[in-house]
C-alpha cells in the first residue's frame, strides 16, 4: 500500500511539474490578463491574452479581450482580426445550435461591446484621416507659391506622405465598416489630389452606391468624368446634380453645356443653353452662345452647299417651280435661324453694353431679318464701344444706304476701308 501511495504521489508530482513547465490553464491566463489590464500593465496583459488566443483559439472571450486590449492600444488592425474571429465563433455556435458556446459568446454583452469598440475605432481612424487630408491639402496649396525648387520638392514629398497616411487610415476604416460612403469619398479625394482620376472615380462611384442622394458626389463624379474626357457621362451627372441642387443649378448646367459642346452635340448643347436661360434669363454669355449656335447652324456647310447647288440648277432650269420653291424654303429656314438668334443677341448686348461683338451680332441678325432701325442702333453702339471696329463701320455704310441717310453714310464710308 505504501508503494502504491508513493506511486500515486509521484504521478501527482510529475503532473504538477508538467503544468508549471507548460501553458497555463485558460482561466488563469484570462484572469491574469484582466488583472494586468486593470493595473494598466498593457504589455503584460497582451502577453497573457495572446497566449490564451494562441493555445485556446476556440474560446470567444479570449478574442474579445485581446481585441479590446488592441483597441485601447490603438492597434486597430489586430483588433479587427480578433473581433472577426470572435464573430466566426459566434456565428458557428448559433448555426450549430451550440447553446453553451452561444451563451459564452453573449457573456457580459460582448457582441454589443464589440460593436461599440468598432464604432469607436472607426471614428478615431476617420477623424485622423480627415486631419491628415486637410493638412495635405493645406501644404499642397502652400507649395504652389514656393519659388525654391528644392523646398518645393521637399514640401511635395511631405504632402504625399500625408496623403498616404490618410489613405491608410481610410483603408483601415473600410476593414471595420465598408458601407460608409464618406470613407470612399475621402479616398476619392486623396486619389484625385494625387492625380489618379480613374482611381478617384472608382471611389466616388462606390460611395454613390451607399449614398445615392448625396449631391456633392454627383458633382464629384461629373467633374472627374470631365477630367477623363468622358463627356457624355460627365454631362449626365452634371444634369443629375442640377436637378437636385437648385442653388448651383445654373453652374452645373453650364458645365453640362460645355460637355455637349466638346462632343459637338448641337441638339443637346442647345437644350442645356435653353435650361440655363430658364434658370437665369439675364445670363448674357449664354444668350450670346445660343445666338452663335443659330448663326453656326445657318452657316452650316450642308446649307451653303445646298444653296449653291440650287442656284446652279436654277440657272439651267430657270422656270422650274420646284427649284424656286426649294430655294425659297431654304432661304426661309435660314432666315428663321436669324430670327431666332436676334432676340438673344439683342438681350446680350443690352445686358452687357460694353462688348462690341455682342453689338455686332445684334446688328447683323437685325440686318439679315430686315430690322433696319435695330441694325442702325446696334452698329452705332458697336463703334461707340470700339471706335476702330471696321466691320461695324462697313455694316453701317450698308444700313445708312438703305435708310437713305447720306450724311451718316459719308461718315461711315470714311471709316470703312476700301478693298
Amino acid at each position: 500500500m505504501k508503494r502504491l501511495a508513493i506511486f500515486v504521489y509521484l504521478i501527482c508530482f510529475t503532473t504538477v511539474i508538467y503544468a508549471q513547465q507548460g501553458v497555463l490553464p485558460y482561466d488563469v491566463l484570462m484572469r491574469s490578463g484582466k488583472v494586468r489590464m486593470q493595473a494598466r500593465d498593457l504589455d503584460k496583459a497582451l502577453e497573457f491574452f495572446s497566449t490564451a488566443v494562441k493555445n485556446y483559439p476556440g474560446e470567444p472571450e479570449a478574442h474579445f479581450w485581446l481585441g479590446t486590449l488592441c483597441h485601447d492600444r490603438s492597434d486597430f488592425k489586430e483588433m479587427i482580426l480578433q473581433f472577426h474571429q470572435f464573430d466566426e465563433i459566434f456565428a458557428k455556435a448559433k448555426s450549430s445550435g451550440d447553446k453553451k458556446l452561444t451563451k459564452n459568446c453573449e457573456k457580459d454583452d460582448m457582441p454589443k461591446q464589440i460593436k461599440d469598440l468598432r464604432r469607436s475605432a472607426f471614428a478615431k481612424d476617420f477623424s485622423e484621416g480627415v486631419v491628415q487630408l486637410k493638412l495635405a491639402d493645406s501644404l499642397a496649396r502652400e507649395s504652389r507659391n514656393l519659388t525654391d525648387d528644392s523646398a518645393k520638392t521637399q514640401q511635395q514629398k511631405l504632402v504625399n506622405q500625408l496623403f498616404d497616411k490618410a489613405n491608410s487610415l481610410f483603408a483601415e476604416c473600410l476593414t471595420i465598416d465598408d458601407t460608409i460612403a464618406g470613407v470612399y469619398t475621402n479616398i476619392g479625394l486623396v486619389e484625385s489630389a494625387k492625380g489618379n482620376s480613374q482611381g478617384a472615380l472608382d471611389m466616388y462611384r462606390k460611395a454613390h452606391q451607399f449614398a445615392p442622394n448625396d449631391n456633392q458626389l454627383l458633382f464629384s463624379m461629373a467633374s472627374t468624368f470631365s477630367s477623363l474626357q468622358q463627356n457624355d457621362s460627365a454631362a449626365f451627372y452634371f444634369g443629375a446634380f442640377a436637378d437636385k441642387d437648385s442653388l448651383n443649378r445654373e453652374a452645373a448646367l453650364i458645365n453640362q453645356a460645355m460637355c455637349y459642346q466638346a462632343m459637338n452635340d448641337e441638339k443637346r448643347f442647345e437644350g442645356s443653353l435653353d435650361n440655363i436661360i430658364k434658370v437665369n434669363p439675364q445670363n448674357a454669355e449664354i444668350l450670346y452662345q445660343r445666338g452663335v449656335l443659330c448663326i453656326r447652324q445657318a452657316s452650316a456647310k450642308v446649307l451653303t452647299d445646298s444653296t449653291a447647288l440650287l442656284d446652279s440648277i436654277a440657272q439651267q432650269r430657270p422656270n422650274d417651280k420646284a427649284i424656286e420653291k426649294a430655294k425659297a424654303d431654304l432661304l426661309s429656314y435660314r432666315r428663321g435661324l436669324y430670327e431666332k438668334a436676334f432676340p438673344d443677341f439683342k438681350a446680350a448686348a443690352e445686358l452687357i453694353k460694353t462688348d462690341s461683338d455682342y453689338w455686332y451680332w445684334y446688328g447683323t441678325t437685325a440686318m439679315l431679318t430686315e430690322k433696319m432701325d435695330d441694325a442702325r442702333t446696334a452698329y452705332a453702339k458697336c463703334v461707340e464701344v470700339k471706335p476702330d471696329n471696321q466691320d461695324c463701320w462697313c455694316q453701317l455704310v450698308l444700313v445708312y444706304a438703305k435708310l437713305k441717310m447720306q450724311k451718316e453714310f459719308d461718315e461711315a464710308s470714311a471709316k470703312c476701308p476700301k478693298k
